[in-house]
């Protein structure tokens, strides 16, 4: 599925996915939410507590390669995720989510307004 995100890209082997899996089930504050439809996975979205000084002290949660398989989009599986982020938010009683998401998937961005996310901000990335 997350090839969809980077298609251009060219997937590692099993040795650096199992390395990077790895990294990730360890990582404080990191949680990979995945839907899963008949015993298959159909979505995932990539969340990660960030501590914070400001705001009471209260972190935010970061969330990112939101993705669902093409055959499964347009069913809810992009809006029960991203619930499913929110009461993850909720729980840590973080103060916001940051929603990231590539200004070239406009198509997406309807989605996130009527989950509740705004566009507020503008973001600036150097890729490497």
């Amino acid at each position: 599925m997350l090839r969809h995100l980077a298609p251009d890209a060219g997937p590692p082997g099993p040795a650096r996915l199992a390395e990077i899996w790895l990294q990730i089930i360890s990582a404080p504050g990191r949680s990979l939410l995945l839907a899963v439809g008949d015993d298959d996975p159909i979505g995932t979205v990539d969340l990660v507590l960030v501590p914070n000084l400001t705001h009471g002290a209260r972190p935010r949660l970061l969330a990112g390669n939101l993705v669902v398989a093409p055959e499964h989009r347009r069913r809810g599986v992009a809006t029960a995720l991203l619930a499913a982020a929110v009461s993850h938010a909720e729980a840590n009683a973080c103060y916001e989510i940051q929603l990231l998401s590539d200004g070239r998937r406009t198509t997406a961005h309807p989605l996130f307004e009527a989950a509740g996310f705004t566009a507020n901000a503008t973001g600036h990335t150097r890729r490497l």
